[in-house]
């Protein structure tokens, strides 16, 4: 009898549904037809092991039907268990996405960053510090971000300050650390976000009076550092 051979794509988008709409926005074209083509070689094979199964569940009717007759209990079982049953192949084969439920899903967190406001994360490796990339991948780990799956040394910067500003409106603020002039009137510095803050990265002091515009970094242990830019 033919061995089973449970093929395993490799493409990293077979973890689409766990990754973040973040990493999801800078999936490409490209990328989705790579996924597709190894999906196509998963279903030829996924054919040919589900071909497997089916002369092995025959053959285990002719054995039962054989040794117990066709109207025992053995063999009401068995065939009971064959057509509604799990199998192996089944199991292995429905832990992978279908490409066009990833295009859908790719296509939504493009639409949903963009509203976002959410600066594409393009920049290339050479224009950040090893630093800067270290200490942002920190910040992104500390987050819950999987390294490889939901960001990498390219993206890293501009993901982990993506996240940060959305932290920052969601008032999630306890790693943060602000710097910045006083406010005339309240004599406060920059501690609210404005409502454009995603695009803008403003924040505004306590009285709403003045707006200051922030330049990010991160820090040891998962720290962000909001500056006024020209401070």
């Amino acid at each position: 009898m033919r061995e089973i051979k449970l093929y395993k794509l490799e493409h990293f988008l077979k973890d689409a549904p766990s990754m973040s709409d973040l990493v999801l926005s800078e999936v490409s074209q490209s990328d989705i037809d790579d996924y597709s083509e190894e999906f196509q070689e998963l279903t030829k094979q996924m054919s040919l092991d589900d071909d497997v199964m089916r002369e092995c569940a025959s053959t285990m009717r002719e054995e039962v039907n054989f040794y117990w007759g066709d109207y025992e209990k053995q063999s009401k079982y068995i065939e009971r268990m064959l057509r509604n049953e799990p199998n192996r192949v089944s199991d292995h084969y429905s832990q992978y996405t279908n490409p066009r439920t990833i295009t859908r899903s790719v296509e939504r967190a493009k639409e949903k960053v963009s509203n976002l406001g959410v600066v594409s994360a393009t920049t290339g490796i050479g224009e950040k510090s090893v630093e800067d990339i270290d200490l942002a991948i920190l910040f992104l780990m500390n987050e819950g971000f999987v390294f490889g799956t939901d960001f990498n040394a390219h993206n890293a910067v501009d993901i982990a300050k993506a996240k940060a500003s959305e932290n920052v409106v969601e008032g999630k603020m306890d790693n943060f650390e602000i710097s910045s002039r006083a406010c005339e009137e309240c004599h406060k510095i920059a501690s609210q976000p404005t409502s454009g803050f995603l695009k803008s990265r403003e924040l505004m002091c306590e009285c709403g009076s003045e707006h200051f515009e922030m330049k990010m970094s991160f820090g040891n242990e998962g720290k962000v550092f909001l500056k006024e830019v020209g401070e």
